[in-house]
């Protein structure tokens, strides 16, 4: 609306509708100025997540410094792999085709110079293991479904839930402060110019003091288990509906096993999906425990984020509007 560097993706909505506008401007006054005001980076993935190291301020501790390869998630949990690229522009002209055509491959993973060594270093040695040993539960949950229940609930309106379980008295507990501060360290590598960590001091004595405390205000994490088949990584990103009223600043780290949506704003008390783990915070990193809930379980055939619907239910969606 205000720059042509951005683009307005509706559906069944009028562009010029003054209800729109007005919750368009309200959500863009309440985003960084150093976001909004610098509109290649929010709209370009290669300054996003630079893929060479030079001197730079470091997304955590918001120092200047050398900046090293940082992998959103963790290259240990099985970000390391070739993977196709693909923007928004691929999906709008694509949709599902993209399981036929050929997409350009990325290679070694999804990762970006973000972090200074010391940083990289921190959250990986007290962290990084932590996730591993997540992801390799939630692996282990998904697989144990029975045969043809994936195909089943993509072909079903949804949504799904799942109760799943993290720690028993067989395989030992868990760190959830440890695996909560390992996320919130790839949500500020991915949050750009917003700068995450520099805007709210609190997130970042959480990852590098191990601080426990309260997110932020208006700041909302939820984790889901994604089946994919596509991944999203998502700097913040502007979601608005004029139905409901409702705008919401988020970014997301959408790679299977697990989906992550951060609520960056919104004019929405409480305005997260999923699994809200934001709590964790409170726990210092080395309190083991037991942790049950029910998540949802999505997919990823859509390019917007927190949108986990089945192939079917956006298919529904297709026909209905």
């Amino acid at each position: 609306m205000n720059s042509s560097k951005w683009r307005i993706i509706t559906k069944d909505v009028n562009p010029t509708d003054p209800h729109l506008k007005a919750l368009y401007d309200e959500a863009w006054a309440s985003a960084p100025a150093e976001y909004t005001s610098n509109l290649s980076t929010p709209t370009n993935p290669s300054l996003m997540l630079p893929r060479s190291s030079f001197q730079g301020k470091c997304r955590l501790c918001g120092r200047l410094a050398k900046l090293t390869k940082e992998h959103i998630p963790p290259k240990s949990s099985g970000n390391k792999s070739r993977h196709e690229k693909y923007d928004l522009d691929g999906w709008l002209r694509r949709g599902f085709a993209h399981d036929k055509v050929k997409l350009e491959v990325g290679q070694g993973g999804i990762f970006g110079y973000t972090l200074c060594q010391g940083c990289n270093s921190l959250t990986g040695t007290l962290y990084g293991g932590e996730y591993k040993k997540w992801v390799e539960v939630a692996k282990k949950i998904i697989t144990g479904f029975d045969s043809g229940t994936i195909p089943q609930l993509d072909q079903s309106i949804g949504p799904f839930g799942w109760e799943v379980t993290f720690g028993n008295k067989q395989t030992g507990t868990v760190k959830p402060g440890a695996f909560v501060r390992q996320v919130l360290s790839c949500m500020c590598s991915l949050s750009g110019t917003w700068d995450l960590a520099g805007r709210y001091p609190e997130i970042r004595r959480i990852v590098l003091e191990q601080s426990a405390e309260k997110l932020p205000a208006k700041l909302d994490l939820g984790m889901s288990l994604y089946l994919g088949p596509k991944i999203r990584t998502m700097g913040p990103q502007l979601k608005i509906d004029v139905k409901t009223g409702i705008w919401i600043w988020c970014q997301e780290i959408a790679f299977p096993p697990f989906s992550f949506l951060l609520v960056l704003d919104s004019n929405k008390e409480f305005a997260g999906t999923g699994l809200m783990i934001g709590e964790f915070t409170m726990l210092p990193t080395e309190k083991e425990q037991y942790f049950s809930g029910i998540s949802e379980v999505g997919f990823g055939w859509s390019p917007y984020p927190g949108d986990y619907r089945s192939r079917a239910a956006i298919e529904a969606g297709r026909v209905t509007q």
